[in-house]
C-alpha cells in the first residue's frame, strides 16, 4: 500500500500549477514535507506538514492547502496512524470538495481498512466528479469484488472494456469475477484476452487454469498452471496448492492431494492455506488426529483464515463435539467465510447450532 499511495500523490502534486505565489514560511516548510516524504521520512513528513498548516490563513489556493493535508494523511497512514490519515484526508475534501483525488484516496484507505460501505462512498464522489477516470472506476471495481457483487463489478468492467478495448487488468478482474460467479466459459474467454494482451501475465495462467478445472478439463488446467509457474517459479508452492485443491480434491484424490500440499509447504513453510487444505485432505482420508494437527498450525501462522475455522469445526462434528464445532463455526462466520466462499458455514450453523 505504501507505494501505492506514494505514487498517487506525486501525481497530485505535480500535476497543480505551481507558478501561484504562496505565503514564503508556507512554502518552505511544504518544501520540507516533500523532500521527507521522497525519502521515506514520513516521520518528518508530518512534522513539515504540520509546521506548514500553521501557516495555512497565508493560503490562496486550496488545492495547494488540501495538498499538504493529503501529503499527511499518506504519510500517517505509512506509520500505521489509519483513523489520523483519515481525518486529514475529510480536512481536505472539506477545504476543496471537487478535488476527486482526495476522495479516491480515502476511499483506498477505507477499502484497506476493510471500511467497505465507507470505500464505496467515497469512490462514488470521487467518480462522479470525474466519471470516467480509469484508476477511479477500477477501484470501484475491485471494492466490488470485496463486497462480492460480482454482477455490478463485471457490469463496470465491461464499462471500462468500451473506454480502453485492450486494457489487460480489465479482461483479468472481470474474468475473475466470471469465475467466482461460477461463469467459467465467459471466465475463460476473458482470461484470454488478458493473456493475449500481456503474454506473461500469470495471474491470468493460474485463474484460467482453475476455470478448466472446474469443467473437468484436466490437461488443460494443469498446462496453464505449469505454464504460470514457468513464468515465475518463486509461485510454485501455489501451483502445488492449486492442483491438490482444484484438481486432485475434484478427482477425491485425497493421497494425491496431501502429496502436492506438502509440496507446496516444503516450498513454503509460513503457507497457512497449504496446511488448512492438507488437513481437509487428511481429514477426508480419516486421519483426523493429523488433521487437527495441521489446521492448529494454519491458525497459528493465520489467525484470519475462515476456511481454517470451518475445517475446524468439520473435525468436531466428525468426532460428535458439536459445541466445539459451532463454536468454530461462528468464528468462521465472523471472519467472513461466507462472503469469501460459499453458504457452507451458514447451512451448517442451521443444522448443528440452532
Amino acid at each position: 500500500m505504501q507505494s501505492i499511495l506514494k505514487i498517487i500523490f506525486y501525481f497530485v502534486v505535480f500535476n497543480l500549477n505551481y507558478h501561484l505565489a504562496f505565503s514564503q514560511n508556507f512554502d518552505e516548510y511544504y518544501g520540507k514535507a516533500v523532500n521527507s516524504f521522497d525519502n521515506d521520512k514520513f516521520q518528518e513528513a508530518i512534522q513539515f506538514s504540520s509546521k506548514a498548516i500553521q501557516y495555512k490563513n497565508e493560503v490562496s489556493n486550496n488545492y495547494k492547502l488540501a495538498d499538504v493535508y493529503v501529503l499527511r494523511a499518506i504519510s500517517k497512514y505509512n506509520l500505521n496512524q489509519t483513523e489520523k490519515a483519515i481525518d486529514d484526508l475529510k480536512e481536505a475534501q472539506s477545504i476543496k470538495p471537487e478535488y476527486a483525488k482526495s476522495s479516491y484516496l480515502l476511499a483506498k484507505v477505507y477499502a484497506e481498512s476493510k471500511q467497505l460501505n465507507l470505500a464505496q462512498t467515497e469512490i462514488n464522489k470521487a467518480i462522479h466528479i470525474k466519471p470516467d477516470e480509469i484508476s477511479y472506476l477500477i477501484l470501484k471495481c475491485k471494492i466490488l469484488n470485496r463486497m462480492s457483487d460480482f454482477a455490478s463489478e463485471i457490469e463496470l468492467w465491461t464499462y471500462i472494456i468500451s473506454i480502453d478495448a485492450n486494457n489487460d487488468e480489465a479482461y483479468r478482474y472481470r474474468g475473475s469475477a466470471y469465475n467466482l460467479s461460477k461463469q467459467y466459459n465467459e471466465a475463460i474467454q476473458d482470461l484470454s484476452k488478458a493473456i493475449s494482451i500481456k503474454h506473461n501475465d500469470i495471474a491470468s495462467y493460474f485463474d484460467r487454469g482453475l476455470c478448466y478445472a472446474h469443467l473437468k478439463k484436466y490437461d488443460l488446467a494443469l498446462a496453464d498452471i505449469n505454464k504460470a509457474v514457468e513464468i515465475d517459479s518463486t509461485q510454485a508452492f501455489v501451483a502445488y496448492n492449486n492442483i491438490a485443491y482444484f484438481i486432485k480434491f475434484e478427482q477425491e484424490d485425497w493421497d494425491g492431494a496431501i502429496e502436492y500440499f506438502t509440496k507446496a509447504i516444503e516450498l513454503e513453510p509460513k503457507f497457512a492455506y497449504g496446511y488448512s487444505n492438507r488437513a481437509y485432505a487428511k481429514y477426508k482420508k480419516g486421519l483426523i488426529k493429523d488433521a487437527f494437527k495441521d489446521i492448529r498450525k494454519s491458525i497459528e501462522l493465520d489467525p484470519s483464515n475462515s476456511y481454517a475455522y470451518k475445517n475446524y469445526a468439520l473435525f468436531y462434528i466428525k468426532e460428535n463435539n458439536i459445541k466445539d464445532a459451532c463454536t468454530h463455526l461462528n468464528k468462521a462466520k465472523q471472519l467472513g467465510y461466507s462472503a469469501i466462499y460459499d453458504s457452507e458455514v451458514d447451512d451448517l450453523l442451521k443444522q448443528h447450532c440452532k
